[in-house]
């Protein structure tokens, strides 16, 4: 059994604390919001606010903050605050059982060694590596479902320092009773796949979005749109095959792919209807095309 200190209470931290707690681990919440903290104690959870923070006796520290946009930007006010709040309270710590904190929060590739690390040793004064574990395990959780989620992932993914074999192991260890594949890979990587995650999921919508507008400018009705959504999620090989697609075999090429998203596009630009994602799928393949003819 672990003792793990969640901070940052919201809908995925909640989740990875029960998930944790269910598998029989002992689990505390940190959260700077009273309220957040009182209703965690009224549902029988131990939270407390970031002031009390102690991690003595701690295994694993979790991350699980907010990381909203400012300006239109990537925010890191509460990643950094969380950062510097561990930092302070591992200074406390005789480091000789190597606590390992576990950031869950979906960060830009790169901001775990260039960012948060950095962090933690200023605010510490201990050193990554050697005396504590930095480690980035992307949640894939929905919000309506987090719970049921954290119990059934469709694999764990941890990134850490490749030299940190200590690390690895502990949070391969902690995932060891999930019915899930464990891949291990770096801090990086990992990050830049939780990106790639949620852009696969925003571009799927947006693609079915232009399409259902450009259905209803042809003056099909929803249901038969629906229909037509509903066979091509069968009939389209990138649609039914999970791989589709994400090899590196460079532009998509072919007798139909090609000429087919060209014609549409003449087609629909003739008719008036707005179809900027089809268009950036031709000019992506484009500069693909170009690349290849480059390097090749």
């Amino acid at each position: 059994m672990s003792r793990i200190v969640v901070v940052g209470a919201g809908v995925v931290g909640t989740a990875t604390g029960i998930g944790f707690a269910a598998s029989g681990h002992q689990v505390e919440y940190v959260d700077d919001n009273p309220e957040r903290v009182a209703e965690l104690r009224r549902a029988g959870r131990e939270a407390m606010l970031p002031d009390v923070l102690s991690l003595a006796g701690v295994d694993v520290i979790v991350v699980a903050v907010p990381t909203p946009l400012a300006a239109g930007r990537f925010d890191y006010r509460h990643l950094d605050a969380a950062s510097c709040v561990i930092g302070t309270a591992l200074a406390a710590v005789d480091c000789a059982e190597y606590p390992i904190v576990v950031y869950r929060s979906t960060m830009l590739p790169g901001s775990t060694g260039t960012r948060m690390v950095p962090l933690l040793e200023k605010w510490s004064g201990h050193s990554a590596g050697i005396d504590f574990g930095v480690c980035y395990n992307p949640e894939y959780l929905r919000e309506r479902r987090a719970v049921d989620d954290f119990g059934a992932p469709p694999m764990v993914l941890i990134g850490t320092d490749p030299r940190d074999r200590s690390t690895r192991r502990a949070i391969a260890d902690l995932y060891q009773d999930f019915p899930a594949e464990i891949i291990t890979t770096t801090w990086e990587v990992a990050e830049f796949q939780k990106y790639v995650h949620n852009l696969a999921n925003a571009t799927k919508i947006s693609f079915f979005n232009e399409m259902r507008i450009a259905g209803e400018r042809l003056g099909l009705l929803e249901a038969e749109i629906d229909l037509a959504f509903a066979v091509s999620a069968v009939s389209a090989e990138g649609l039914r095959e999970p791989t589709y697609g994400t090899g590196n075999r460079g532009p998509y090429a072919g007798a139909c792919l090609p000429k087919d998203v060209v014609a549409a596009l003449s087609y629909f630009r003739a008719l008036d209807i707005p179809v900027d994602l089809l268009d950036a799928v031709d000019e992506v393949n484009r500069r693909a095309a170009r690349r290849r003819r480059r390097i090749g």
